[in-house]
């Protein structure tokens, strides 16, 4: 069974994202998983064997071929395909080739599924770690073959299928740790704090190669999220007290910085050439949020898309052809927006859940973008495409 997005009117879009465009809504109930669908269970230990590769699935549509990008629609239905009753969820991912997907629960343990369960009909595991109470943040490598995963001031990379811990890292002093990043090429490690200090680990040595302390609010402010750039050249990171910071690490030195009043910034992603950011601006002040794009060279506006009704933005990611920007905010609850750079205008806008029991924490794009994930408080999981998905 599915919930389907179904559009309003353009007065209301009007009113409610400030865009001009039909927003939407799901209709219909919450519908109980499939039965026979696994479900995570007791934790296994740290040290028990994972599926191989070769036994996965990859996330396809019914006749086996890829699902559409998302990128790709242009006001037309989401379906909210599988929904997965797990809590927590501060942070999830999908493995860069697609074939695992992971969430936090409840700040206790991680979680690796074998693609999305019922999919592949297989097994899903559980690794058991000490987080209680604490949110946490975790990262695949580019190859899918480790996860970096950090909470309480502790930072460890594990073998992604085979649930062994390979290194153990240290944070900057004994700070908690709230965002993380691998590099384009899986050299390098990123770990922001909630001290604002962002450190770079040597990823297969664990030797950490330095502390980037460059946030200037007093008290320091949490780092938000850290990013690379493709091209490996810039590493990026924004602040809960409105600052933006990108270190060009060729040359060893800041590249710029920004500082926005009364915002919280988040989301800092690179366009595939490394030429563009582009971050979110969450006025406090204003209620609404900016998506800014600057030269990464230049650190000048080159785009902006101003005043948009909408408020926590949790993920940003430019389309591959970097024409258009997807925009995933927790307010209103998970409004998806897609925006085309060229045309200058928002091409799609969803509101995929008015549960407001339900909080939005995190969101997660699938490799094919064919899949968006979307993590909530307390308890669910929920995936959306373009077309039903692979369980019909």
């Amino acid at each position: 069974m599915q919930r389907k997005i179904r559009c309003l009117t353009l007065f209301f879009a009007t009113f409610v994202l400030g865009f001009g465009l039909a927003a939407c809504i799901p209709g219909g109930t919450p519908v109980p998983l499939p039965a026979g669908s696994p479900m995570p269970s007791q934790a296994i230990p740290a040290t028990a064997t994972f599926l191989p590769t070769a036994s996965l699935t990859p996330l396809s549509s019914p006749t086996g071929t890829p699902l559409p990008s998302l990128f790709a629609s242009n006001g037309g239905d989401l379906t909210n395909f599988y929904t997965l009753d797990t809590p927590g969820n501060t942070s999830i991912a999908f493995s860069p080739d697609g074939l695992l997907f992971a969430t936090d629960e409840a700040g206790q343990a991680w979680i690796l599924f074998s693609g999305i369960p019922g999919i592949s009909q297989l097994p899903s595991h559980t690794i058991e770690l000490s987080c209680a109470e604490r949110e946490v943040s975790f990262a695949y490598s580019p190859d899918g073959q480790e996860i970096a995963y950090g909470c309480n001031g502790r930072l460890e990379i594990w073998d992604a299928r085979q649930g062994e811990i390979l290194t153990e890292l240290r944070a900057a002093k004994t700070h908690d740790i709230s965002a993380l990043a691998y590099s384009a090429d899986g050299k390098y490690l990123a770990a922001g704090t909630t001290e604002g200090v962002v450190s770079l680990w040597d990823a297969a040595s664990g030797e950490r190669l330095g502390d980037y302390d460059e946030l200037v609010t007093e008290p320091p402010s949490s780092v938000r999220d850290v990013a690379f750039s493709p091209g490996g050249r810039y590493l990026a990171w924004t602040s809960r007290a409105g600052e933006l910071l990108i270190w060009d690490l060729a040359a060893r030195q800041k590249a710029g910085r920004l500082l926005y009043d009364k915002s919280i910034l988040s989301c800092p992603t690179f366009s595939s050439d490394d030429s563009l950011v582009a971050y979110a601006v969450w006025h406090l002040d204003r209620v609404s949020t900016d998506i800014d794009i600057l030269e990464t060279k230049t650190i000048k506006l080159k785009d902006s898309f101003p005043g948009i009704k909408v408020e926590n933005v949790v993920l940003l990611k430019f389309s591959p052809d970097d024409g258009k920007i997807m925009a995933v905010s927790a307010r209103p609850n998970a409004a998806m927006l897609i925006f085309d750079l060229a045309r200058r205008q928002t091409v799609t806008a969803f509101i995929a859940n008015p549960d407001t029991s339900l909080r939005l924490m995190s969101a997660a794009l699938s490799p094919d973008q064919g899949i968006l994930a979307i993590g909530y408080y307390p308890h669910e999981v929920q995936f959306w495409a373009t077309e039903p998905g692979p369980l019909h």
